[in-house]
C-alpha cells in the first residue's frame, strides 16, 4: 500500500499509525461521470470547455487518476457498459486487477463497477442489488448497488495458523433527484438490509457468527448536514421531521413544511410488508415497528467526516459545489446485538482508519469540471485502512 502518494495538488493525511502487522489496504471512491449523462445533462456543465468533455480525452485523464492512487480496492460509480468492456475491465486487468460490473437497469446504459488487486484479495462472493421495486413509489427508480465480499490472498498478520481476513466491500450511486428524499432513504434502507446480510457469515465451525468488516463507498447524493448522511452514520432517523425536498440537505425546512408520514405504509412501516425490509434494515417481515423511526446496526463511519465539510466538495457543477461522495467503514463492534440475537460468540473484525486523501477546498476551485485537469464532475476520494481488533 502506497501511503504518502501525492494526487495532483491533494496531498495524503495522516491519522493514525499502523499497529502491528496486520495487513493493510486502500480504497477509493470516484464516480466518472457517464457519457451519456454528460450530453444529457449538457446544461450542468456550461462553462466546460467543448474540448475537455469528449470521452476520448476525458478517459485518459480517468484512468491517470485512478492509477496514482494506487489502491487495492476501486470502485467506480456512472460507468458506461460499453466503457466497462472496452476501456476500464481491460486497462486494469494489465496491471494486475480484476473486478465486477452492474448495470442500472431498464434503458440506462451506466452502473457501477467494483475492481480489487489480485495480489491482495480474491472474490470469494458477490450480490447485485437492484433498488427498484415495481409498482412501489419510494423504489421505482433504476438505481443499483453492488456487494462483493473479498479474502485477503496473504496470511492474516503473516501468520500462517490464523485464517484470512474477510472484507465485505459495497458501492452505489444514490438517486441524484433532488426532490426525492423518500426514495434516497428508501434505497438506503434497502442497502443496509444488503449489507448486514451478505457480511454476516457462519464461522468455520458452523456455529460462530463471522462478522465481516465493512466499506461502503459510493456517491450518495446527500450532504454532510443533510438527515440521510445523519442515519447513514448515526444509524437512526425520525422521518417524520423532515420533507421529501429537506432529507439530503439540498433544501433548508421552512414554514411549508411537509412531513414524510404518509411514505409509510401500515402498521407503521416505511418500506411496504412485501419488500421484506423491516424499519431496523433487517430482512424481517414479522417485526415490531417504532412509528415513523427507521435505524441500521452497520455502525459506520465517514472517513471524511469533519466540521469544516462546508468549505470542501466532491463534486463541482454549476448547480453544486459540494459533499455528496463518500466511504463509510465499520468502526465499532456489533457484538451485543449478535449476543443477544444469537446467542452465540461472534469472530469480528474491524477497521482502522490510517489516513485519507484530502477533500479539496472551494478556495481552490478556479473552474467547474468537467476541466483540463478534471475528467469527471466528480473528484476520486481514497482511504487507507489496517485490519483491527474491536474495541468491545
Amino acid at each position: 500500500m502506497a501511503q504518502g502518494r501525492r494526487s495532483k495538488s491533494r496531498t495524503v493525511e495522516v491519522l493514525s499509525e499502523k499497529e502491528g502487522n496486520a495487513q493493510t489496504f486502500s480504497v477509493i471512491s470516484y464516480n466518472v461521470l457517464s457519457d451519456v449523462l454528460l450530453y444529457n445533462n449538457r446544461d450542468l456543465y456550461p462553462q466546460s470547455n467543448n474540448n475537455f468533455l469528449p470521452w476520448v480525452y476525458r478517459r485518459d485523464g480517468l484512468i491517470k487518476e485512478i492509477l496514482s492512487c494506487d489502491a487495492e480496492i476501486v470502485c467506480l460509480q456512472e460507468v458506461e457498459e460499453l466503457h466497462w468492456t472496452s476501456f476500464f475491465l481491460p486497462e486494469l486487468r494489465r496491471i494486475g486487477y480484476d473486478g465486477l460490473y452492474m448495470s442500472r437497469i431498464g434503458a440506462k446504459t451506466d452502473g457501477c463497477a467494483l475492481f480489487f488487486r489480485t495480489s491482495a484479495f480474491k472474490l470469494v462472493g458477490q450480490r447485485f442489488v437492484e433498488y427498484k421495486r415495481p409498482g412501489l413509489r419510494v423504489l421505482d427508480r433504476d438505481n443499483v448497488a453492488l456487494l462483493a465480499m473479498l479474502q485477503s490472498v496473504s496470511p492474516s498478520c503473516g501468520d500462517d495458523t490464523k485464517p484470512p481476513e474477510l472484507l465485505c466491500v459495497a458501492t452505489t450511486h444514490i438517486l441524484f433527484n433532488i426532490n426525492r428524499g423518500d426514495i434516497k432513504l428508501a434505497q438506503m434502507m434497502v442497502l443496509m438490509a444488503e449489507i448486514e446480510n451478505f457480511s454476516t457469515l457462519l464461522g468455520p465451525n458452523g456455529r460462530d457468527v463471522v462478522m465481516c468488516p465493512v466499506v461502503v463507498a459510493g456517491d450518495f447524493n446527500s450532504r454532510p448536514d443533510s438527515p440521510l448522511y445523519n442515519f447513514l452514520e448515526c444509524g437512526r432517523l425520525d422521518y417524520s421531521r423532515f420533507s421529501a425536498k429537506s432529507m439530503d440537505g439540498e433544501h433548508r425546512v421552512d414554514g411549508r413544511h411537509n412531513p414524510m408520514v404518509d411514505a409509510a405504509s401500515n402498521a407503521g412501516r416505511y418500506l411496504p410488508a412485501s419488500v421484506g425490509i423491516s424499519n431496523q434494515c433487517h430482512f424481517e417481515e414479522q417485526q415490531m415497528h417504532t412509528a415513523h423511526t427507521v435505524a441500521h446496526s452497520l455502525r459506520l463511519q465517514s472517513v471524511y467526516d469533519s466540521p469544516h465539510h462546508r468549505k470542501l466538495f466532491t463534486t463541482r457543477h454549476i448547480m453544486a459545489t459540494a459533499i455528496v461522495d463518500y466511504i463509510f467503514f465499520s468502526s465499532q463492534s456489533t457484538f451485543h446485538r449478535w449476543w443477544r440475537r444469537s446467542g452465540r460468540h461472534p469472530y469480528h473484525r474491524t477497521l482502522r482508519l490510517l489516513s485519507r486523501l484530502e477533500l479539496p477546498s472551494m478556495e481552490d476551485a478556479s473552474s467547474f469540471f468537467p476541466d483540463n485537469d478534471h475528467p469527471s464532475d466528480h473528484i476520486a476520494l481514497q482511504a487507507f485502512f489496517q485490519f483491527a481488533n474491536p474495541d468491545y
